[in-house]
């Protein structure tokens, strides 16, 4: 059986979890909050489920702790940018979104209207896969 959403009240009393495996379910969002009691988390693999939103404090509570976040093979259409900027020690950042037509991105170059530069904010990012697909919006 696969899950259609973080399992947040079971992962809740595990404090001292480092890495967190929901592969290959049928996620369809990151609600706020879901990893607030977490301390110890530094990597999630997300990756082959049907992610399409991420709230902007999804993170919430593992900023200082994250190091490593898989988002490979989902519907997300664009860049997380605001649930990812607080995380203060993410160093990878795999993300395999719908579409694009560029395979790497210079950090800190890359602009919107909106949000000028996306990537200013996530500074301890050392890697970041697009894996080959597009962005809708960068």
């Amino acid at each position: 059986m696969r899950l259609r959403e973080v399992p947040a009240q079971a992962i809740s009393q595990l404090g001292t979890l480092a890495f967190l495996d929901l592969a290959q379910n049928a996620i369809r969002s990151l609600g706020g909050g879901l990893f607030r009691r977490l301390d110890s988390l530094a990597a999630i693999n997300l990756e082959r489920n049907m992610l399409a939103t991420v709230e902007p404090d999804a993170f919430l509570g593992v900023n200082d702790t994250l190091s490593s976040l898989s988002l490979l093979n989902n519907l997300i259409t664009e860049y997380p940018t605001k649930g990812l900027s607080p995380l203060n020690q993410l160093r990878v950042s795999l993300f395999h979104p719908i579409s694009s037509s560029s395979s790497c991105f210079k950090l800190g170059t890359a602009t919107d209207s909106s949000n000028g530069t996306q990537f200013a904010k996530i500074g301890s990012l050392l890697q970041l896969q697009p894996a080959s697909n597009s962005l809708l919006v960068v």
